[in-house]
């Protein structure tokens, strides 16, 4: 939901060639790459999944 909203921002109907389409969704797609990593790091630190991790607290370093 949260990506889907970022594109249409990053992205208006009709605004961007080609190219530039494609670079703003690789650009998109490495965030999310980003963000999956950093989760499986937190998972494999704290041995909590990503739902049940309690990020106000502290976990295990």
């Amino acid at each position: 939901m949260a990506l889907a909203t970022l594109m249409s921002v990053a992205m208006p109907t009709g605004c961007c060639t080609e190219e530039r389409r494609r670079r703003i969704e690789a650009i998109n797609g490495a965030w999310a790459m980003t963000g999956l990593t950093a989760g499986l790091v937190i998972e494999g630190q704290t041995g909590n999944s990503i739902p049940s991790q309690n990020f106000r607290g502290s976990y295990k370093v």
